[in-house]
């Protein structure tokens, strides 16, 4: 059966099949994007009004689209509009578009929100779990398979948004820990995750290494809190993981002042000081290691569009707007350009310097700039 039956039939199969490396990608590309022009009314008109020819690939699994052209609809679409399939096609899948999972991007109280509806949690897990477990995988022992460190995270203001991304991601991740769980721990969970004294009370518990996941802004908060007292540090082995942070809630700083900060306040090597890139409208991450470079997850591919014509891919080296192809957006549209400013390398990853000039701020990594 070709694969352009089977993921009409089956898509959720399908993007497991992706994520376990059973589908090529450039093939589960091309795959995707004749699944959207059937499907996706939105994405169909956006597309076919930019190549009329592409009425031809909505029933093709032979035509193949040049990668680097097909079409990218503008982040803000999922402001403006609900990103969802086609409402018959779900029906006979036996799913709504609007239930399950809904995730709305952080921001000012004065900006509108964009949503991003995943009728399937499942997909979003899987993506989580398993890019994590590629950019984290589990630690040689001669007594076990592997050791998975611990995951803790310190999220505050995130947690003011019931739709956020990221917390649903850390409840993916999370694992419970002895010390996390030790009677003789007088805060709540709820507490270790939102209040700084709780927090650095946990921090200063633990025995062996974790992995820790926090706001830029809201880290820098617990290392000024903690000022005047015993400084913190992390137990030998642990990485620390910035998510980025709100631009309005501090003066940006660029990235490797960012590092030494975290590092000097949180006892790590500057190296163990890593980041996570991801958004509302966007099912897969992607990390860099102690440096600039952000590696996706496989079954994400990230290009650099020109800020003039979205159209034309550009070289590596050369800074543009971000776009990305997201094949677990199968269920809303996996074809996205951003309002970020980035530049590609040869080995797919980015390095992003911030908002395109003049596009609203908001939560993401970028946030914090480069020069």
């Amino acid at each position: 059966m070709p694969f352009e039956l089977q993921i009409d039939k089956d898509p959720i199969h399908f993007v497991q099949q992706i994520i376990d490396g059973q589908i090529e990608i450039a093939s589960a590309i091309q795959e995707v994007f004749s699944f959207q022009l059937r499907h996706n009314t939105f994405y169909r008109h956006f597309s076919e009004a930019l190549f009329p020819e592409l009425s031809g690939y909505r029933q093709s699994s032979s035509l193949r689209f040049p990668i680097d052209q097909i079409p990218l609809i503008p982040i803000r679409a999922f402001k403006e509009l609900d990103i969802v399939l086609d409402e018959a096609y779900m029906a006979k899948l036996g799913l709504n578009p609007f239930e399950g999972l809904k995730f709305k991007s952080s921001g000012t109280s004065s900006m509108t929100q964009s949503t991003h509806y995943v009728p399937v949690s499942d997909l979003y897990s899987r993506s989580v779990k398993s890019g994590f477990a590629l950019a984290y995988p589990k630690r040689s022992s001669s007594m076990e398979s592997g050791i998975l460190l611990p995951v803790l995270s310190y999220l505050p203001g995130y947690r003011d948004n019931p739709f956020s991304s990221l917390i649903t991601m850390m409840e993916m991740l999370e694992t419970q820990s002895t010390d996390l769980d030790s009677k003789s721990n007088s805060h709540s969970r709820s507490q270790i995750l939102s209040d700084p004294k709780a927090f650095i009370h946990t921090l200063r518990e633990l025995r062996e290494p974790v992995i820790l996941f926090g706001a830029a802004f809201g880290l820098l908060d617990v290392i000024e809190y903690n000022q005047g007292s015993h400084p913190l540090k992390l137990p030998t082995g642990s990485i620390l993981i910035e998510t980025g942070g709100m631009k309005t809630h501090r003066r940006e700083i660029q990235k490797s002042e960012l590092r030494k900060l975290l590092s000097d306040g949180f006892g790590l090597a500057v190296e163990q000081i890593h980041s996570e890139y991801g958004m509302c409208e966007m099912l897969s991450q992607s990390y860099s290691k102690g440096d600039d470079w952000f590696t996706p997850s496989p079954w994400l591919l990230f290009q650099i569009r020109h800020p003039d014509n979205p159209l034309e891919a550009l070289s590596p080296g050369q800074r543009g707007k971000l776009g990305y192809i997201d094949l677990c957006n199968v269920f809303s549209c996996p074809f996205v350009l951003t309002d970020d400013e980035a530049e590609l390398n040869d080995y797919g990853q980015i390095r992003l310097y911030g908002r395109w000039p003049g596009e609203e701020a908001r939560g993401c990594n970028f946030l914090i700039d480069r020069d």
